[in-house]
């Protein structure tokens, strides 16, 4: 039994290690925070602001603050005073780093396929895309059957085993692409039919899992269209069975009223809209018709093309949108948060918000303009791509 005269000692030992331990967690605690600072933030809702500090914490986004919140124990990085502190992009309807498709032209209704298992983690052309700001990419089956399979989204850092974000979403396709010459569906209306078949059995819970999961609310699902025609038939058909997924369908109407009516039933069904990618030769009733479907509310994202397109494809497409009529903040946003949400990460990327992942792209200026560079990437906090040295960093202010 201890002595009464050596339980002071004994407390004084047992304080001392206490505060130690305390030091070193706080220590510790302080080197997992980091803050970057200086330039502007890319806000979710597309709008640029300044005087802001971004802190992270254990790859996370911990918060928004002003220079004055932040504590004198976190190391702050400076960035040039007209950078922008964005999220990572994310590249739509790419096939980054797969080194094939997912091609059943043996059954029209096929949900089984998936792209996780034609993605290369050790592809070059990951780290490409990533150091263009391009944190996550998006892989999809090839639109070849009226049900093609799930698409993967997963992060663009190289590595002995892909980083997979999410096994979804679910893909279709209506139009001339799933139709066949001697085997059904060998016609529009044959197609439409076999796709309100297999609907119908979903809502019945048969059929395919994952029909039945997307039907259920459970998955996402992504819609290739390549006529107007086809969009009205699909929106038509998922409407019935209470489920509409988003859509992969650059418009070509010249009629603008006939644009602006599509785009109003698109916005009441909430669909998502991935177009493009745009280029000089696309033809300007094209380019104006992003401008006017995210006015009539619609939330457009844009095809990243990659790796056959090069890494500024999407940026451009925001660009020359903006130039026919697009508002910037839309058009940031779809680089960002619609992309994000198309691709099914929404609640972990695209935005600049407390619990998101710390995926971040440092750009030289404005991302809508063409001159801007890339200056450095952050995946989960950590640094990953330092095209050029920041203007500074330390700890405090």
């Amino acid at each position: 039994m201890m002595s009464s005269r050596r339980r002071p000692l004994a407390l004084v030992v047992a304080l001392a290690v206490s505060m130690l331990l305390l030091g070193v967690s706080r220590s510790a605690d302080a080197r997992e925070r980091m803050g970057l600072a200086g330039g502007l933030i890319l806000k979710s809702d597309g709008t640029l602001e300044s005087g802001k500090v971004v802190l992270i914490k254990d790859g996370v986004i911990e918060g928004v603050t002003t220079p004055d919140d932040v504590p004198d124990t976190v190391p702050i990085t400076t960035i040039p005073a007209n950078a922008v502190i964005a999220p990572g992009m994310t590249a739509v309807n790419s096939q980054i780093g797969c080194f094939r498709q997912n091609i059943a032209l043996s059954k029209v209704i096929d949900a089984a396929p998936s792209c996780k298992d034609a993605v290369d983690p050790m592809s070059p052309d990951l780290r490409r895309a990533l150091e263009a700001g391009f944190t996550s990419a998006m892989a999809l089956p090839a639109p070849s059957n009226i049900v093609c399979g799930a698409g993967v989204t997963y992060r663009t850092i190289t590595g002995q085993a892909l980083e997979l974000l999410s096994e979804s979403p679910l893909v279709f396709s209506l139009g001339r692409q799933v139709l066949r010459r001697d085997v059904e569906p060998t016609s529009r209306s044959s197609a439409v039919r076999l796709l309100n078949q297999c609907l119908a059995d979903a809502g019945k819970g048969e059929g395919a899992v994952r029909i039945r999961d997307f039907v259920a609310g459970k998955i996402p699902g992504l819609l290739f269209c390549s006529e107007e025609r086809d969009v009205r038939s699909a929106m038509r058909a998922f409407g019935d069975a209470g489920r509409i997924p988003d859509l992969v369908y650059t418009p070509s109407n010249r009629d603008q009223r006939q644009t602006e009516l599509l785009a109003e039933g698109l916005a009441a069904g909430g669909v998502r809209v991935v177009m493009g990618p745009f280029d000089w030769n696309t033809p300007e009733s094209t380019l104006r018709a992003a401008g006017t479907y995210s006015d009539k509310g619609v939330a457009i994202t844009f095809a990243s093309g990659l790796p056959q397109s090069d890494v500024s494809t999407a940026r451009r497409s925001a660009a020359l949108a903006v130039r026919y009529g697009m508002k910037p903040e839309a058009a940031r946003r779809a680089l960002t948060v619609v992309a994000a949400g198309v691709a099914g990460v929404g609640s972990r990327l695209g935005s600049i918000e407390r619990g998101r992942d710390a995926d971040l792209a440092i750009f030289s200026g404005d991302p809508l303009r063409p001159d801007t560079r890339i200056l450095s990437v952050y995946v989960r906090g950590k640094l990953v791509v330092a095209a050029e040295a920041e203007a500074g960093s330390g700890a405090g202010q």
